[in-house]
């Protein structure tokens, strides 16, 4: 009994090595999606500015919109291939650890065989604020994030990715910016309205 508590365990941490929704990450993400600002307007603002900046450095500040713009930054090569969350495969008759970085190398090479060398794909994002309380209140803030992703051949006009084809990066950058203007803006965090945390 005491080795399959342990075998547990192990399969546990293993699951959330893999990110499978146990780390810390996610736990940052679900406090940041149920968090409002208890800050003036224009502090929060000016920090979301400057957060997306540190990533996204063309975009458009609508103060008075409230709302932030970035540009359409290209997807860099590496992390369309690279970057994916994979599933190791084992190779039959090989040793476990040994097939798992064999089959993480084949699905790599593969996907690199693969990929469209001649298409871009590009991100793009809109951060909103909008007040949590009733109307006239100056405090606090939510904060909206949405992100879009498109692909680009070199003609004509590029093509928006949604449905069953929105790429499996755009989430995780998302997630990274929301979790990115949390932890600048922690400090004033306080449970959004009608989220408890």
């Amino acid at each position: 009994m005491r080795n399959r508590s342990a075998l547990f365990v192990v399969a546990f941490a293993a699951a959330c090595a893999l990110g499978s929704g146990c780390g810390g990450q996610d736990k940052r993400l679900a406090t940041a999606r149920h968090s409002a600002y208890n800050a003036e307007y224009v502090q929060v603002f000016q920090t979301v500015v400057s957060v997306v900046k540190a990533t996204y450095p063309h975009l458009q500040a609508d103060e008075g919109g409230r709302k932030v713009v970035t540009a359409w930054h290209p997807l860099p090569m590496e992390e369309r291939i690279d970057s994916r969350e994979e599933q190791p495969t084992p190779t039959s008759g090989q040793n476990q650890n040994q097939g798992d970085s064999v089959g993480v190398l084949e699905q790599r090479q593969q996907r690199k065989n693969v990929t469209d060398q001649t298409k871009r794909q590009f991100v793009r994002f809109a951060i909103m604020l909008e007040p949590a309380g009733p109307p006239g209140d100056t405090k606090p803030w939510l904060i909206r994030v949405d992100g879009q992703a498109s692909e680009w051949d070199g003609t004509g006009v590029p093509d928006a990715l949604t449905g069953a084809q929105r790429p499996y990066w755009l989430d995780r950058r998302l997630e990274k910016l929301e979790v990115e203007i949390y932890e600048k803006l922690k400090p004033f965090a306080v449970a959004a309205p009608g989220n408890p945390r």
